[in-house]
């Protein structure tokens, strides 16, 4: 057997934002976990939901599913310095908080949520090829700009990579989107292509995570060694005979 789909977690500390409280249900007593629920499933903090405890979030999500599926049309190109932001550092959470996480976004699973969403998908995939032609052409180098590729619709799936760029000096990048209308934090799935082509060519190879897309989508990105930027799981197992 031969692992087919990776999940790949990156998490930092809360920022320590203030939620509100509710000693009778004895959940959510930390502010962190609530704000992590809302960005793990790409829930703005902007939002009127005032939940109490994972229960009653997870009531309100089953009776208002429209809360998790935002549109996926492609937002505006920001300016490409303001586009690009530090990736989250790589961290662990403690047990408790661990679990009660994870078996909220393990019932609404936002990476499995975003992997089948594929106009979510495109419309990243969109985003990430302007903003790169955007950057090549502000950087005075407009053949570069007018060379770069959306190599998943051009070509097809397969590739291990979506989109086909350069930068400032010419050299190829082979950009792999993963987009979401999530926080930072939220996971998201790699095949084995884009694993194997993260090891073969690891100058060239890197993730493009864009996220915030419906709200203000910004972007940070994941070179190889992948293992010292996120913490990769099997997911599923391919069986043969």
């Amino acid at each position: 057997m031969s692992s087919q789909r990776t999940a790949a977690r990156s998490s930092h500390a809360s920022d320590g934002r203030t939620a509100h409280s509710n000693t009778n249900t004895g959940t959510f007593q930390q502010s962190s976990m609530y704000w992590e629920c809302l960005g793990f499933l790409g829930i703005s903090r902007c939002t009127t939901i005032r939940m109490r405890s994972s229960m009653r979030l997870s009531v309100y999500l089953i009776a208002h599913p429209a809360v998790l599926d935002l549109a996926s049309t492609t937002p505006p190109i920001p300016i490409p310095t303001e586009a690009f932001v530090e990736p989250p550092a790589l961290s662990s959470l403690d047990g408790q908080h661990n679990e009660r996480l994870q078996r909220l976004v393990r019932k609404f699973d936002p990476a499995e949520r975003d992997h089948r969403n594929r106009s979510l998908g495109m419309a990243g995939e969109s985003f990430v090829v302007d903003l790169e032609r955007r950057q090549l052409s502000e950087a005075d180098q407009p053949d570069l700009a007018r060379r770069v590729r959306w190599i998943s619709v051009e070509d097809g799936d397969g590739a291990g990579y979506d989109v086909l760029s350069f930068d400032q000096r010419g050299n190829i990048r082979l950009i792999e989107v993963k987009t979401t209308n999530g926080a930072a934090r939220t996971p998201f799935f790699l095949s084995r292509n884009e694993l194997s082509l993260a090891l073969d060519r690891p100058k060239e190879w890197q993730i493009y995570r864009v996220h915030l897309f419906a709200s203000g989508p910004r972007v940070f990105t994941i070179k190889p060694p992948l293992d010292s930027s996120v913490n990769l799981a099997p997911e599923n197992w391919r069986a043969s005979f």
